[in-house]
């Protein structure tokens, strides 16, 4: 792997494991979040979905088995894409907004592909 490829890897691992900490710290909001969309089970999905950041993202950072978190990380991201972010389902105020974020989520399902394939 080469040296660029090998800093995108780590740093899109970063990224994760950071959002993981930010996780703990606004469970809170989060669980509400989780609870709001009407969700079962939101502390086991919270709590899950921390340790998938963690374990994946730690995957990514350290070289092991990337092709794999890579790919766990683009199918949780895209699932909890199309959960927190329906532009389609907002009105025009909020719909620009959310479909930014829906877009740039979707460009980093597309780069944990490339992780993946790679």
């Amino acid at each position: 792997m080469g040296i660029l490829a090998l800093t995108g890897q780590v740093i899109v691992g970063v990224i994760f494991a950071h959002g993981a900490v930010v996780d703990i710290l606004e469970r809170k909001t989060l669980l509400s979040m989780l609870k709001q969309k009407k969700l079962r089970y939101e502390e086991i999905l919270l709590y899950g979905a921390i340790v998938l950041k963690i374990v994946c993202g730690l995957g990514l950072i350290f070289d092991v088995a990337p092709h794999v978190s890579a790919f766990i990380l683009a199918g949780f991201t895209l699932i909890a894409n199309i959960i927190f972010h329906p532009f389609w389902s907002f009105g025009p105020g909020e719909r620009k907004r959310e479909y930014f974020i829906f877009i740039t989520h979707l460009a980093i399902v597309g780069g944990l592909l490339a992780i993946a394939g790679g």
